[in-house]
């Protein structure tokens, strides 16, 4: 996909990185099923902007999709222009699904270390509600490959 072309060339830059004044969402968030660790970060000079990036693959044997994919997927965006709209909420942004390749609009509702990540089609009423909680503990970070095939 072009936005992962896109990520790789900003990652080496630093233009994902934080800067002094960190978004609340900065860190590692452990998804729904344990299976991903996704690193949440500012992106680049965007003041109250979120991108995220798939940094570790905790419990991806469990899950066929991702345990055949992890080279495919590591450092891989699946959020990006997450705007902050409310005090602990951002919205406006996308989100990558791994195990469909698909990009589905979302929201992110942080409630201590707890984010709420709703993900839609764009229609009221479709789509789901993951709950993913703050990573605390020591992550691996996976490399990825430059060979491995692009999106």
């Amino acid at each position: 996909m072009k936005f992962k072309a896109f990520f790789y060339f900003l990652v080496p830059l630093g233009l994902l990185t934080a800067p002094a004044s960190a978004s609340p969402l900065s860190g590692y968030w452990l998804t729904e099923d344990a299976a991903v660790i996704v690193g949440i970060d500012r992106c680049g000079s965007k003041e109250e902007t979120v991108c995220g990036l798939i940094v570790a693959f905790p419990g991806a044997a469990k899950v066929t999709e991702l345990a055949a994919a992890q080279d495919a997927l590591c450092q891989q965006p699946v959020l990006w222009d997450l705007k902050k709209t409310e005090a602990q909420a951002w919205q406006i942004g996308k989100i990558f699904d791994p195990r469909t390749e698909r990009i589905y609009k979302a929201r992110l509702d942080l409630s201590g270390t707890r984010l709420t990540v709703r993900v839609s089609t764009g229609f009221p009423g479709l789509g789901d509600t993951l709950v993913w909680t703050r990573f605390t503990g020591h992550v691996k970070e996976c490399r990825a490959t430059r060979n491995a095939k692009s999106k």
